[in-house]
């Protein structure tokens, strides 16, 4: 009877709400696993590892062939020019190949930083073929509802051909990380007291509910979320084409999660 109860469940209740309801009530020492998807959730699940297999491969290529450090990902040089040692560089606003006017040493240090760039991305590369991989939000066409349940997660093709997702279901983002821990630091009492604060502050906005039951997320799970441990196989999967369209990088709906990424 159980089964049937959360097989109906599946039909009719998006994945998002699913995973929290399951993650807030249930045994959090229990991973989620490929059962509490349905096969067309497991497909669009599928359908991001495929794109995240592009995007990493096609990210590897550019670092591998990149000439300068304008000519890497964006990414990496946002990373880079975000860092201390660049920062240490007095280049008052100007961009590296303006302040390249002002000296040798940012442009050894930017060649260098190339350098690094190329020797890691050879390093992932490897793992990559291994079949290691992880998931971000522009892997997510749009309306996929696997976006809202894990957001960024790991993953492993095996030899078999099956794919591994490991995961942790929680609320310790960036985006609410310090409520986590100001939660983590409050009595039971403090705690409801604020939670039940927060909704009768925010009644008749946007989202309401989703709010709520946000802020009962930072509260309840925080960090101490439940593993996710999903292995399946695509091709026993509905098809679903791997096309991207772009995505904001990130929204931030009750359920979301971010998975520790492996780059």
């Amino acid at each position: 009877m159980a089964t049937g109860l959360f097989d109906l469940a599946k039909r009719f209740i998006p994945a998002p709400a699913r995973f929290y309801t399951q993650t807030m009530l249930g045994d959090k020492t229990k991973p989620l696993t490929q059962n509490d998807l349905t096969p067309e959730e497991l497909s669009h699940l599928n359908e991001a590892i495929q794109n995240s297999r592009m995007r990493l491969q096609q990210k590897y290529e550019t670092i591998k062939n990149a000439k300068s450090f304008n000519e890497l990902p964006k990414d990496i040089q946002n990373k880079i020019t975000a860092s201390e040692d660049y920062l240490k560089f007095d280049i008052g606003g100007k961009t590296p190949e303006e302040a390249n006017l002002k000296g040798k040493n940012l442009s050894d240090f930017l060649a260098n930083a190339l350098q690094e760039a190329k020797t890691k991305a050879i390093l992932n590369q490897q793992q990559f073929q291994e079949g290691l991989g992880n998931v971000q939000y522009q892997d997510y066409s749009e309306n996929n509802p696997i976006r809202d349940t894990l957001g960024r997660f790991n993953y492993k093709i095996n030899p078999d051909g099956t794919i591994n997702v490991l995961d942790s279901y929680d609320f310790s983002n960036p985006q609410r990380q310090q409520n986590v821990v100001d939660y983590a630091k409050m009595t039971p009492t403090e705690k409801a007291l604020s939670v039940a604060k927060s909704g009768f502050l925010n009644i008749g906005l946007p989202n309401y509910i989703k709010g709520v039951a946000g802020k009962a997320g930072e509260a309840y799970i925080g960090a101490d979320g439940r593993p996710v441990n999903i292995t399946y196989n695509p091709n026993m999967l509905p098809q679903q084409n791997s096309t991207i369209e772009q995505q904001p990088m990130y929204t931030d709906p009750f359920g979301n999660t971010i998975g520790s990424s492996i780059r």
